[in-house]
């Protein structure tokens, strides 16, 4: 189940001063809260996209992975 036109970002767990340990996950985050892009974090280390990495998005039921293939994609579509 998901809504409509919101970002759900996978990523790797963070600390209490990061969102993510990642800098491509954090890449995508600051992306989505840079341009108030409607967002949920799901926090995991073994669900990954189908290239096998993270961060990975699905939006609309359609799953989008590697950073700057999620940073395309949500630039064309808000």
């Amino acid at each position: 189940d998901f809504k409509t036109d919101v970002v759900y970002l996978y990523q790797f767990p963070g600390t209490p001063t990061a969102s993510s340990l990642s800098p491509y996950c954090i890449k995508v985050e600051a992306f989505c809260r840079l341009y108030n892009i409607n967002f949920v974090r799901r926090y995991t280390f073994t669900t990954r996209g189908r290239n096998n990495k993270l961060p990975m998005i699905e939006l609309n039921g359609q799953q989008i992975a590697d950073s700057q293939i999620i940073l395309r994609r949500l630039a064309t579509h808000f």
